[in-house]
């Protein structure tokens, strides 16, 4: 059988007695190294125990399988030493009163590595907006200041009680000033505006585009 996941049968002692090119290929093995080998040669010393616990409830249990996804994530340990992050569905089958089980498992490596990298994307993008934000806040503080003054000496101005002692032309360019002063704050509230939209867009749409993002690479990994 050839497949890109790792397929392995083992009897009910947990011995491996089918094991195929696709877990040939994840760990570093030939099917005639690990045939008739407990299958803890696959796993990492540490979860020995844990994993023969799972496998002996399983058999008790009334499902007869588990799909990827259902159970934590488990680790495999390639001939070279390395461990790796997996998924696996197993499967029990029992014949005449002989069980064995089917485990499928595939390694998950680069798909953490894509969903860590996602992650610092994310991360990034969210930095990079509130420093957007930050500067926008103090820019148009430091606008904001200098139009109020224009605003209010020009409608102080045109407020003047003896207006006929101004002359025509200050009142002109004081209107001017006024309507100006008045244009420039509306700008700046818009981008402030538009800045808070946004973040709020942003934030909203964050845990869709993550989960984009995921089934994207999953699929090009499946792809591969």
């Amino acid at each position: 059988m050839i497949a890109a996941d790792a397929v392995i049968c083992v009897d009910d002692r947990q011995h491996i007695m089918f094991f195929n090119l696709g877990a040939a290929s994840i760990f570093g093995y030939e099917p005639s190294d690990v045939l008739g080998k407990p299958l803890d040669v696959l796993l990492p010393k540490r979860v020995h125990g844990a994993h023969r616990g799972h496998v002996e409830g399983f058999s008790r249990a009334r499902e007869t399988s588990r799909l990827m996804g259902e159970r934590r994530e488990v680790f495999g340990l390639r001939k070279d030493g390395t461990e790796f992050p997996a998924e696996a569905s197993i499967a029990r089958v029992e014949i005449d009163g002989k069980v064995a089980y089917s485990v499928v498992l595939r390694d998950i490596t680069e798909r953490q590595r894509f969903e860590q990298e996602n992650a610092e994307l994310v991360r990034d993008l969210r930095g990079a907006v509130s420093a957007r934000d930050d500067m926008l806040s103090i820019v148009s503080h430091d606008l904001r200041n200098p139009v109020n003054a224009v605003k209010m000496l020009a409608a102080a101005i045109l407020r003047a009680k003896d207006v006929s002692a101004v002359p025509a032309e200050v009142t002109e360019h004081a209107q001017v000033m006024l309507e100006a002063s008045r244009q420039m704050d509306s700008l700046i509230q818009d981008l402030l505006d538009v800045s808070k939209l946004e973040s709020g867009r942003s934030e909203e749409h964050t845990s869709e585009l993550q989960s984009l993002a995921y089934l994207v690479c999953r699929l090009l990994l499946e792809k591969k």
